[in-house]
């Protein structure tokens, strides 16, 4: 069973995404953007080094060989990253936030799934297609056991 502090960590961690990704979608939409391209901005932080912004969507396609509990996460390289926020839809209507501080979730897949991924963020290097932002962030899954083969 989930401890309540790390369930509330959850919640807070999925409405602050959410937030963020309302705030991405009203500029893509206001802007004539699409979600898929490259939203980029210049940022200075407080040691005038230069942040790039960055908001993909992405589709993907799990393959597994048995269904089970996956790890799924990501590895983000913080010399590339100042913040990440990735935010990662089943088509069974689940959903999974993942950011600097939360790095991976316990989920169960049943062979193929199929996830919608969105990312923003910023960066220190401009990031200018999903895939690289994939990538970068380093975005995986792997079997918590041996999986069932029911």
């Amino acid at each position: 069973m989930i401890k309540q502090s790390v369930m509330l960590t959850l919640i807070v961690v999925t409405l602050l995404a959410n937030v963020i990704l309302g705030f991405e979608l009203y500029t893509a939409i206001h802007n004539g953007n699409t979600m898929a391209s490259p939203s980029i901005a210049h940022v200075k932080n407080q040691n005038s080094s230069q942040l790039y912004h960055f908001s993909f969507k992405e589709k993907l396609h799990t393959h597994v060989k048995k269904k089970g509990e996956y790890v799924i996460g990501i590895r983000p390289n913080s010399s590339v990253f100042n913040e990440v926020y990735v935010i990662i839809y089943f088509n069974n209507g689940n959903t999974i936030s993942l950011s600097l501080n939360q790095t991976q979730a316990i989920v169960k897949l049943h062979g193929e799934e199929k996830l919608t991924i969105f990312l923003t963020g910023l960066s220190y290097q401009n990031i200018s297609s999903a895939e690289m932002a994939l990538n970068l962030v380093g975005f995986y899954y792997t079997p918590l056991n041996d999986g069932e083969t029911d």
